[in-house]
């Protein structure tokens, strides 16, 4: 019984650090779309502002 906790508790520490790896890689892959997503928004953001002066001089 002692034994076999103690392979089923290193099974579950080993899986729980393969998920955290993941998790972290994700989160990594998430920031770099977030930023790419930021400089999309703040060009569209500026578009749209062009867009707004161009409007009004009409």
């Amino acid at each position: 019984m002692c034994g076999g906790e103690s392979i089923y508790q290193s099974m579950l520490f080993v899986r729980e650090e393969r998920t955290f790896s993941r998790a972290g890689r994700v989160c990594a892959r998430a920031r770099v779309v977030f930023a790419q997503a930021r400089s999309v928004s703040t060009h569209a953001g500026v578009l749209s502002t062009q867009e707004e002066k161009v409007s009004a001089q009409n």
